[in-house]
């Protein structure tokens, strides 16, 4: 049986992101399973839809980070010079 792809939680600054569509959608073509909230919702929330999804990890895009326990989160800047590319990295690597 093949392994089950890596699914991560994806929200960002508001339903109509063309950078958090964008993302959502080369990381699904990468193999990715992607669960998509639009605007980031709490913090809470963000974590009760984590562990109801069993996902792996959240990635936010043009919001500011939050913590949340056992679950990695990666914030993403899409001005950024690299438009986020290191943190995402860095977030995929981490679940890897």
């Amino acid at each position: 049986m093949p392994p089950l792809p890596l699914k991560l939680i994806l929200a960002g600054r508001d339903d109509h992101d063309p950078a958090l569509q964008a993302l959502a959608s080369a990381l699904r073509d990468g193999g990715m399973e992607v669960v998509y909230l639009g605007k980031a919702p709490a913090a809470t929330v963000l974590a009760d839809v984590a562990l109801q999804e069993d996902a792996r990890g959240i990635v936010l895009v043009g919001v500011e980070r939050v913590d949340i326990p056992d679950v990695p989160v990666a914030s993403i800047d899409p001005d950024s010079e690299d438009g986020g590319a290191e943190a995402l990295r860095q977030l995929l690597e981490n679940l890897s």
